[in-house]
């Protein structure tokens, strides 16, 4: 079985404006707070939020079809999504 592929904003962070690259910056230093606070192990939380990244960024589809990265980090990868 081929392992999941892994989020790597790399790629991505080149195309970001500076203002950009700083509000997703603040946004997940808050979101890796905030989730630090809920668990267990505070340790975790970069791991829970990349593994996150990662699903939201296979939901789309993969890198290449994401054409606006600051909206997919802001406004999908980074947010928690309300449960049902």
């Amino acid at each position: 079985m081929a392992a999941k592929p892994r989020f790597d904003p790399q790629p991505d962070w080149g195309r970001l404006s500076g203002w950009q690259q700083d509000q997703v910056e603040a946004t997940a230093t808050a979101e890796l707070a905030r989730l630090a606070g809920m668990l267990e192990q505070p340790e975790a939380a970069a791991r829970l939020l990349a593994d996150r990244l990662t699903d939201r960024l296979g939901e789309t589809g993969g890198e290449a079809l994401v054409d606006r990265p600051y909206l997919c980090l802001v406004r999908r990868g980074l947010v928690q999504r309300q449960a049902i």
